[in-house]
């Protein structure tokens, strides 16, 4: 059987967050994913309003859909001020935790909701081990998790999505926006169209982020995968 990628994400501090940013986010998370099933998924599920599911096509796009989820939260603006500032600024820096399992699907019956086998074991299992629901102290490490039976690749993945993580959390939101639509395949002068700002600025923002060795890793992680491709 042909190995698959699901990708799992959770929304940090989803639960401190005001019902009309709740709502909000709902609303684009649903217009993600439908940007997403045009180009990248047999399959996506929003649960909950605040967690992921989705079945991708090619498992070689697996880290673009990684990065489309992580820098289109990072770049969510939020409308309402908050009194807990330290857990809704876990959101601001994270927005949320994106895992990637690479393996078997047993079943994959869309219209049922059902998806079932390791490849969404693999995917959601660390990020239940990271969450952050009910509790007091939140420290979060890494947000970006790579699973599969496969050891050595495990190990080269996250140490990958480690680094990838610290550079797009660092980012600024403008920054992350910018990205996205790169990870779409928006040139320079389409973005600066769609987000009416100069090209100049669109440039310098993707320079600043350092979209360049972002698509390095992109074409890298296209040929790794590749070769696991059974």
């Amino acid at each position: 059987m042909q190995n698959q990628v699901v990708i799992s994400a959770d929304i940090i501090a989803s639960t401190s967050l005001s019902n009309e940013d709740r709502s909000l986010l709902v609303v684009r998370l649903e217009e993600l994913l439908g940007v997403l099933e045009a180009d990248h998924l047999r399959y996506g599920r929003l649960i909950k309003g605040d967690y992921i599911e989705c079945v991708l096509n090619d498992a070689k796009q697996g880290l673009r859909v990684m990065l489309l989820i992580k820098t289109f939260l990072r770049a969510f603006a939020l409308r309402s001020s908050y009194e807990d500032k330290t857990r809704i600024r876990r959101f601001e820096q994270h927005g949320g935790r994106v895992g990637l399992g690479f393996g078997e699907l047993s079943r994959l019956v869309p219209e049922k909701g059902i998806i079932d086998g390791e490849a969404i074991y693999y995917s959601g299992r660390l990020l239940n081990d990271q969450t952050t629901h009910d509790k007091e102290r939140v420290s979060i490490k890494q947000t970006l998790f790579f699973n599969s039976k496969h050891d050595l690749l495990n190990q080269q993945m996250n140490a990958m999505l480690s680094l990838i993580g610290v550079v797009v959390d660092k980012a600024t939101s403008k920054q992350n926006e910018v990205a996205f639509f790169k990870l779409k395949g928006l040139t320079e002068a389409e973005i600066s169209k769609k987000l009416g700002k100069t090209q100049p600025v669109i440039n310098r923002q993707s320079t600043s982020l350092g979209w360049h060795a972002l698509d390095e890793v992109l074409m890298y992680f296209e040929t790794v995968i590749q070769t696991y491709y059974e």
